[in-house]
């Protein structure tokens, strides 16, 4: 069967070929197993936790109290999936949730203490994590790859209108810190 048939819209003259549309939905996972796997080791004692309430925690983490809409957003969810990931930060304790004083039909959600130690936490393992599989690579393995996120960073940040989405989500808000960013 032609590349085109087995994909559809999205292969052929006009679009990927099915080389290059495997290459896309197997890197994404591959890189998150490489890098983001065992958050749940962690922290089993949480019943349900999963990436997403994990991403939300950092989001908050990076960028302070925040409309529960830019989380969702952030996240990829419509603002109705995203409350149940949000009520059950609630119930762990990690977040409060607040009506916004400036508009009153917006409710924003602040880290807690508890929240603040799960990210704390959180950025450890994934920093003994990261360490652990970057120190696989060689030196120069080491910069190839640092050299092709930058790269794709940017070919993304292209591709999304220029807006810079994850690791770069640290520049929207000026005030981070260094290690607020890793």
């Amino acid at each position: 069967m032609p590349d085109e048939m087995k994909l559809g819209c999205c292969a052929g003259a006009d679009g990927l070929s099915e080389r290059e549309m495997k290459l896309v939905f197997h890197l994404i996972p591959a890189f998150s197993h490489a890098f983001f796997e065992g958050h749940g080791e962690a922290f089993g004692d949480l019943e349900g936790l999963n990436k997403t309430h994990v991403h939300a925690v950092v989001f908050l983490k990076i960028h302070g109290p925040s409309p529960m809409s830019a989380v969702a957003r952030f996240l990829g969810l419509e603002k109705g999936s995203f409350t149940p990931i949000a009520n059950r930060l609630l119930e762990w304790g990690f977040v409060t949730r607040e009506v916004d004083p400036e508009d009153r039909r917006r409710q924003v959600l602040r880290l807690t203490d508890p929240g603040r130690e799960f990210a704390e936490r959180l950025r450890e393992r994934r920093g003994a994590r990261f360490r652990e599989q970057v120190d696989k690579l060689t030196k120069a393995e080491r910069r190839q790859f640092f050299q092709a996120l930058e790269r794709l960073e940017g070919l993304l940040a292209k591709m999304n209108d220029g807006v810079t989405i994850g690791h770069g989500m640290h520049r929207m808000r000026p005030d981070a810190t260094e290690d607020e960013t890793k």
